[in-house]
C-alpha cells in the first residue's frame, strides 16, 4: 500500500511541476467560461488516474489501491457533502480518510481557483441528468466562434447581436432550464434550428457531428457553473 501511495504522490509532484510552469493555470478563457468547464479539463488531467474519465471510480490506478475509489457520479456520500468539505478533501486540509485514505493532497499542486473548478465539475458529475456526449474543449472553440455572437461569450444570452436585433437567445447558464432539455432535443435544435425561438439557425452541413456533440457537452458545463 505504501508503495502505491508513493506512486500517486509522484504523479502529484510531476503534475505540480507542469502547473507551476503554467501548463494548466488560469487562462483568459477561465473567466469567460464556467467553473465546471475548467474543472472538466483539470479532472481529465489529474483526477482521472483514480476516478476514471467518467468519474465512476474506474481509473487506471483504481485497481492498484487497496481502498475503494469513490464513484463521483452516484449521489450517496458525495452528494451529502458541502462544497467546502469537498474543497478541503481535494486540497488536503481535511482528514483524507473522509473519502479515501489514498487521496493525494492536491493543494500542493494546484491553485485554490482550480480546486473550486474541480468541486463544480464534481457537482456536475453528481447531479446532471445528461452525460457529456462529446469533447467540451472542441465545443468551447465552436461556441466562441459561432454561438457567442448571440448567446454571449459566457453563455448568458447577451451576445453582441442582441444589441442590434430583437431576440432572446437561450441563457445556457440557467441550469434548471437547461437540465430539462435532453441531449437529443439540443442536438435537433443545433442541427436544424429552433422553431420555438424563431431566430435560432440550423448548423447542419456547417458543423460536423463531432462539433455538435462538443457543443452539447460544453453547454452542459456552462449550465453547471
Amino acid at each position: 500500500m505504501l508503495q502505491e501511495f508513493e506512486m500517486i504522490k509522484r504523479h502529484t509532484v510531476i503534475l505540480a511541476s507542469a502547473l507551476l510552469a503554467g501548463a494548466l493555470f488560469t487562462s483568459p478563457v477561465f473567466s469567460a467560461s464556467s467553473k465546471a468547464y475548467e474543472g472538466n479539463k483539470l479532472f481529465n488531467t489529474t483526477c482521472f488516474l483514480c476516478h476514471g474519465k467518467s468519474g465512476k471510480g474506474d481509473g487506471p490506478l483504481a485497481g492498484k489501491l487497496d481502498t475503494h475509489v469513490v464513484d463521483l457520479t452516484n449521489g450517496g456520500h458525495v452528494s451529502q457533502m458541502t462544497d467546502r468539505e469537498l474543497f478541503r478533501i481535494i486540497q488536503g486540509t481535511m482528514a483524507h480518510g473522509t473519502v479515501n485514505k489514498s487521496m493525494p493532497r492536491w493543494g500542493l499542486a494546484i491553485s485554490e481557483p482550480q480546486i473550486h473548478s474541480l468541486v463544480a465539475y464534481i457537482r456536475f458529475l453528481n447531479r446532471s441528468k445528461h452525460p457529456l456526449v462529446g469533447d467540451p474543449e472542441l465545443g468551447q472553440r465552436v461556441y466562441q466562434k459561432n454561438c457567442a455572437i448571440c448567446h454571449g461569450s459566457g453563455g448568458k444570452g447577451d451576445g453582441a447581436l442582441t444589441n442590434v436585433i430583437t431576440m432572446t437567445p437561450a441563457d445556457h447558464t440557467d441550469g434548471v432550464t437547461m437540465n430539462q432539455i435532453s441531449n437529443e432535443h439540443m442536438r435537433k435544435d443545433i442541427t436544424i434550428g429552433s422553431t420555438e425561438k424563431g431566430l435560432m439557425p440550423g448548423w447542419e452541413g456547417l458543423l460536423s457531428d463531432a462539433e455538435i456533440d462538443g457543443l452539447i457537452s460544453y453547454i452542459r458545463l456552462l449550465s453547471n457553473h
